[in-house]
């Protein structure tokens, strides 16, 4: 009787382990989205920058001429004051801008912003194609980042009808 008892103590002593690799992951997962919101909020900054190429916000110009690039999918457009700046062409015209339209800072970040809107497009249309998963509205803006341009993005996927 006695050696049955231990066995029985014995078995039900056995430590319960946690699942490490779920609990690293867990925590991996949220580093990784820390780490992709800040490059993409340096992203957008950058972008912001290089397009304003040190512009003050009084200093406005207009908009010369357009010429298409190489690869026809990006414009250079030819500002007034002899300066230039290329841009992806969707982008710009998502904007309206055109010849003899005005330039400055306020235009610059409208074009980043929608060049960057353009590039979340993409990135989700890309997780649609891929047609391993259904995609719900929140799984595919947390999928993107979950920020502004990841829920403008899937709105607009939505009103389009790519996704319920």
């Amino acid at each position: 009787m006695a050696k049955s008892a231990r066995k029985s103590v014995k078995k039900t002593k056995k430590p319960v382990k946690k699942p490490v690799k779920t609990i690293a992951k867990k925590a991996a997962k949220k580093v990784v989205k820390k780490a992709v919101k800040k490059a993409v909020k340096k992203a957008v900054k950058k972008a912001v920058k290089k397009a304003v190429k040190k512009r003050t916000t009084n200093s406005a110009t207009s908009v010369a001429a357009i010429a298409p690039v190489a690869d026809g999918e990006r414009w250079e457009l030819f500002l007034e004051d002899g300066s230039s700046v290329i841009a992806s062409a969707a982008a710009a015209q998502s904007i309206q801008l055109g010849v003899g339209g005005s330039w400055n800072a306020a235009v610059a970040r409208k074009l980043a912003s929608a060049e960057d809107d353009q590039r979340a497009f993409a990135d989700a249309m890309k997780l649609l194609a891929k047609g391993r998963k259904v995609w719900t509205r929140a799984t595919l803006a947390a999928k993107l980042g979950g920020d502004v341009r990841a829920r403008r993005a899937v709105a607009s996927l939505a009103a389009n009808g790519w996704i319920a």
